[in-house]
C-alpha cells in the first residue's frame, strides 16, 4: 500500500545539504513492521507511533524513492552514505540494500558500507566501548564529515578517521556478555 499524501516541501534548500548518512535505518516500515512484530514490538503500537495503517508507508524512504513523483537532480541532491550491520535483526540489513538499490537508480549517488557480523546495536554502542579498527562505524562517520563529502567514493579509497580511546572501556567478555542480553 502507498499513501497518496503529497511529499513535504523541505523548509531548506535541498542543495544545501552536504550528504546525508543513514545508520542501521529501517526504510521500509511496511517490511519491516513484522520484523518489529517478531521480536516483541507489537504492530498496532508501530501502526499508532506512524499515524495509522495508512501513514506507514508515507514514512517509508524506500517507499517514497521508488514513486513516479521522485525525480531527483544529481545537482539537487546530496551524496548519501548508508552504513549497516550484516547480523542486524532489529532493522535488517536489507532495508538498506533496497534503499540503496531505489536512490541508485534515480541517479543518487549512494556509497553504502556493512559491518560483517555487526548486530543493530554492534557499529553504534559496542565499538564505541571497544572498537574495532576494521570495522569503524564512528571512524567512516567522521571521515565523511571531516572531508567534506566531497566524492562518494570517500570510504572505499581514503583512509578512515579512526576513534580509539586510549584503551578499551569495558573487557571483551563484558561486552559479550552484554551481547547476550540486548534485545536490539
Amino acid at each position: 500500500r502507498t499513501s497518496s499524501l503529497p511529499l513535504p516541501t523541505p523548509r531548506w534548500p535541498l542543495e544545501r545539504v552536504r550528504a546525508f548518512i543513514g545508520v542501521s535505518g529501517p526504510y521500509n516500515m511496511v517490511d519491516d513492521l513484522e520484523v518489529y512484530h517478531r521480536r516483541g514490538l507489537h504492530r498496532s503500537i508501530m501502526t499508532r507511533v506512524m499515524g495509522g495503517w495508512g501513514q506507514i508507508a508515507h514514512h517509508s524512504p524506500t517507499l517514497r524513492v521508488l514513486r513516479p513523483s521522485f525525480c531527483p537532480t544529481p545537482e539537487s541532491f546530496p551524496p548519501v552514505y548508508l552504513l549497516h550491520g550484516t547480523s542486524d535483526k532489529t532493522c535488517p540489513v536489507d532495508s538498506t540494500i533496497f534503499l540503496a538499490q531505489a536512490l541508485q537508480e534515480k541517479g543518487v549517488k549512494v556509497t553504502t558500507r556493512y559491518y560483517r557480523g555487526k548486530s543493530h546495536s554492534g557499529p553504534i554502542v559496542e565499538d564505541l566501548v571497544n572498537p574495532d579498527p576494521d570495522e569503524d562505524l564512528v571512524g567512516d562517520i567522521l571521515s565523511v564529515v571531516r572531508k567534506g563529502v566531497l566524492t562518494p567514493s570517500v570510504l572505499a579509497v581514503s583512509p578512515r578517521v579512526s576513534y580509539s580511546p586510549k584503551e578499551n572501556i569495558l573487557p571483551g567478555w563484558a561486552v559479550e556478555l552484554a551481547r547476550l542480553f540486548n534485545p536490539f
